[in-house]
């Protein structure tokens, strides 16, 4: 599992210190001139020097979780997903413990940040996936995620795109572990290395929309774990939904007509 690296791309205002790239390093400057040496050394600017600390950090940790969902993200999600992400890891810090510029990334007891966060801005899940649902359930080890979808109607219960012959709902967990800062190596590390990033994606077929969906539908996932999941790592669970036009018997996905979001963190 890679270690936070020292610095980040990091490029825009903050404070009256603008950040920018120029011969393929990262430098930093303020009104008027100021050196690299300044940046990193200037007693005066030491709040800067904390906060993009943590900048780095929630961009991160935030890559990690993304890297957890990559292939999933890229089909459902949206091109903004990495910002929002990054966002969200930010309030996740800002609410840990430790001094400023080393706090820490405590997932399960700020799991209310992650929660319902959508990985497509243009279409929520609830704008497009109507049933009446439960949240998927764990077992005692957080390894076997399972969801239970009741019977519904495929046109009144979904929002349907034009076109649209088909759907699919996917079901994925994967493990988000705390992170803490590591002084010696000057950025953060995860806490739960051994099951950081494991992850489990389910699909339901590609169903039919006309009528009942004639059952229940039920999705399961299963980590693999032989042992409880550390109370110092988080299930992040989602579910989503996506759409299909059938041409000719061939199944094309309809782009643009997805949703994905953090449903629960168990």
């Amino acid at each position: 599992m890679p270690k936070q690296e020292s610095f980040i791309e990091l490029k825009g205002t903050m404070g009256k210190v603008t950040f920018y790239k120029t011969e393929g390093e990262y430098m930093a400057r303020r009104k008027g001139g100021m050196s690299r040496e300044r940046m990193f050394n200037d007693p005066e600017l030491g709040r800067i020097r904390e906060n993009l600390s943590e900048f780095g950090g929630a961009a991160f940790v935030g890559k990690e979780f993304r890297t957890g969902l990559k292939s999933l993200i890229k089909s459902l999600g949206d091109s903004r997903v990495t910002a929002r992400v990054t966002g969200v890891m930010r309030k996740i810090n800002g609410a840990g413990t430790g001094k400023r510029g080393q706090r820490s990334f405590e997932m399960l007891p700020n799991k209310r940040y992650l929660e319902r966060l959508e990985l497509n801005r243009y279409r929520s899940l609830a704008s497009v996936f109507w049933p009446e649902y439960g949240e998927p359930t764990a077992d005692a080890n957080r390894s076997v995620l399972t969801w239970v979808v009741p019977d519904f109607h495929t046109e009144r219960d979904l929002g349907v795109p034009d076109g649209a012959t088909h759907f699919q709902l996917v079901l994925a967990s994967t493990v988000l572990s705390d992170y803490t800062y590591d002084v010696q190596d000057g950025g953060y590390v995860p806490v739960e290395r051994e099951v950081a990033r494991k992850k489990a994606i389910a699909y339901s077929e590609a169903l039919p929309i006309g009528g009942m969906l004639g059952s229940d539908l039920t999705l399961s996932t299963d980590l693999g774990l032989t042992e409880a999941l550390p109370e110092t790592a988080a299930l992040v669970n989602l579910i989503g939904v996506q759409f299909f036009q059938q041409v000719d018997g061939e199944l094309y996905l309809l782009e643009g007509a997805q949703a994905l979001q953090v449903v629960n963190v168990l």
